[in-house]
């Protein structure tokens, strides 16, 4: 069937349906997704949560032909109120160190950082995690707000997406609430990347600055994304029709 079809059109039709069959089997599924990183910070906590270059442990293995940085912290802090935590978990900064908006944020400089180096051509596909709070002592329900950027190359950083948890009052040091969820579906510009770096920025804010009010945090960080298939990873039967095609046509 498949041969009466090509006998059927011309050369250049044959060519044109080759193309498309595959292109076809060249397109990875959803399915096909791969962790390339994983940040759930169970190892431990920062080496120095008082400078900026502080590293986090807990990064998963990167698939072949990626590789994710550890998690980092960028900008001034105060003793341990900007850090990663091995105890609860989390990565977090307290209220008195959030801006009270996005863009204050950006300007602001202060979030945690990762990257991962793409050196086969990859797409990345999605960033998630889960985000919260502890330690609200003041009576009213405070909206914790939470915006991913984003940089390909030495391009310019871009939004990627933003979330807001409403966390109740009344809560204890020791009563974390992570009920907010952070999902971000990347765009064409993340497909078939290779030889590059993506570097992704975690703001947070509130308009909460009371510094014994609250403590932002965050976990479950996952980097998701798949390989961009070979020409030499195509089935064998189109390698050969397309060989044929090539031959009729000389």
């Amino acid at each position: 069937m498949m041969f009466e079809m090509f006998k059927s059109f011309g050369m250049a039709r044959q060519a044109r349906a080759l193309l498309a069959l595959c292109a076809l089997f060249a397109v990875p599924h959803a399915a096909d997704a791969a962790i390339v990183a994983r940040y759930d910070f169970s190892s431990g906590s920062v080496t120095n949560s008082t400078t900026s270059t502080a590293a986090a442990s807990s990064v998963a293995a990167s698939p072949a032909g990626t590789t994710a940085s550890l998690m980092t912290l960028a900008g001034s802090s105060t003793g341990s109120s900007f850090s990663i935590s091995g105890t609860t978990n989390t990565a977090y900064i307290a209220a008195n160190l959030t801006a009270n908006s996005f863009a204050n944020a950006i300007t602001l400089g202060r979030y945690h950082t990762f990257n991962a180096s793409l050196t086969n051509p990859y797409t990345l596909t999605g960033l998630t995690f889960d985000f919260g709070g502890s330690n609200n002592f003041v009576s009213t329900t405070v909206n914790i707000n939470f915006g991913v950027q984003a940089q390909i190359g030495a391009g310019a950083f871009n939004t990627i997406g933003t979330a807001v948890f409403a966390m109740p009052p009344g809560m204890s040091t020791s009563s974390i609430n992570l009920g907010g969820s952070f999902s971000a579906l990347l765009n064409s510009t993340f497909e078939n990347l290779s030889s590059t770096t993506v570097t992704f920025r975690i703001y947070t804010w509130d308009a909460d600055t009371v510094s014994s009010a609250h403590t932002t945090r965050f976990k479950n960080v996952v980097l998701s994304g798949f390989a961009v298939p070979t020409p030499a990873a195509l089935p064998a039967g189109l390698a050969l029709m397309a060989l044929g095609v090539m031959r009729r046509r000389h």
